[in-house]
């Protein structure tokens, strides 16, 4: 009776009680009949329910040792049950015997298998959510951006929404730049960072040009990405023709060779650029 509705019940409990009724009874033979049948209805009822609720806690049990297994930092977790009612009536007149977790994530399963069944008999299905303070973005971020410590704090996520693990801190991102675009409230990865090369492109570089005595410094574009020590080409403001020079330092950049002219007409007058210093070199 555990699969049948509650209207099927009570239909097949009035008849129950209808079809022995002995018509001699007195009155109150008869209603003790019915509360006695009664109670064997509400029995059934109370078990199934019982045995609906047993397999449930079960499956969320062993849902919940997932999930803390997979992310301890999380302190509470939410899990809401999704099988409809159909399912459970099936499932509360089986004995289950074993579950498994088959998939973690905002939409996690549970295996069932079944007394009566060489094969599970059910994939039960749970809504799960569990959030976690996590480094996150303060405002809009362009790639290649070089990170400062300003631009993260720590904000709460729901970690089942999230496609990587998140950093629980900035530590570590010193020097560091970004490979994609952030936007603000979003949880950073460790994946969303490189090392940051000396020279990047598109990035102003201070140019370091020597002829004899005299040093010239000025600034220009890079053209690229440069790790100290190799050759990057760099561009005036005022022209588009590269220059090749030599990484020294983290943005420092030294023209050697033919590029000495180009740099150097930056000094005569005849090319106009703001922050150019000369000097004699000490002897």
């Amino acid at each position: 009776m555990a699969w049948l509705s509650m209207a099927r019940l009570n239909m097949a409990w009035s008849n129950m009680a209808g079809s022995n009724l002995d018509r001699s009874e007195a009155p109150s033979e008869h209603v003790s009949r019915r509360w006695a049948l009664g109670c064997v209805w509400l029995l059934c009822i109370g078990t199934a329910g019982a045995q609906s609720d047993a397999w449930q806690a079960r499956a969320e049990q062993a849902l919940q040792q997932a999930l803390v297994e997979r992310h301890p930092e999380v302190a509470a977790w939410h899990i809401t049950a999704l099988a409809n009612s159909r399912q459970q009536q099936r499932l509360a007149a089986r004995t289950v015997t074993r579950m498994a977790v088959e998939r973690i994530g905002k939409r996690s399963a549970v295996r069932v298998w079944c007394e009566d069944a060489p094969r599970s008999c059910a994939t039960l299905w749970f809504a799960v959510s569990g959030r976690r303070a996590v480094l996150s973005s303060v405002r809009d971020v362009p790639q290649l951006h070089a990170v400062a410590e300003a631009d993260f704090s720590i904000q709460p996520h729901d970690v089942m929404n999230l496609r990587c693990v998140p950093l629980a801190s900035s530590a570590g991102l010193a020097g560091l730049r970004t490979t994609r675009a952030l936007t603000a409230g979003a949880a950073v990865c460790r994946e969303f960072f490189e090392t940051r090369p000396a020279v990047s492109r598109g990035e102003s570089v201070e140019v370091r040009v020597a002829s004899g005595a005299v040093a010239i410094t000025a600034r220009a574009i890079a053209q690229q990405d440069a790790a100290l020590g190799q050759t990057v080409r760099i561009r005036r403001p005022d022209s588009a023709a590269p220059i090749l020079a030599t990484v020294i330092g983290m943005g420092e950049v030294a023209v050697i060779g033919p590029g000495q002219a180009d740099m150097g007409r930056m000094n005569t007058g005849r090319v106009n650029m703001s922050r150019v210093n000369t000097g004699r070199a000490h002897e």
